[in-house]
């Protein structure tokens, strides 16, 4: 998922953004898993 905001900055932004969706998923996935 690309924010709207990352298109004014550059691919550090948009891989910034892909990091924060990943921590989301791997945390979700933890809980999920009861660890």
């Amino acid at each position: 998922v690309i924010s709207a905001g990352s298109t004014s900055g550059g691919p550090g932004d948009i891989t910034l953004t892909l990091y924060q969706d990943n921590r989301k998923l791997n945390e979700t996935k933890s809980k999920a898993d009861g660890t």
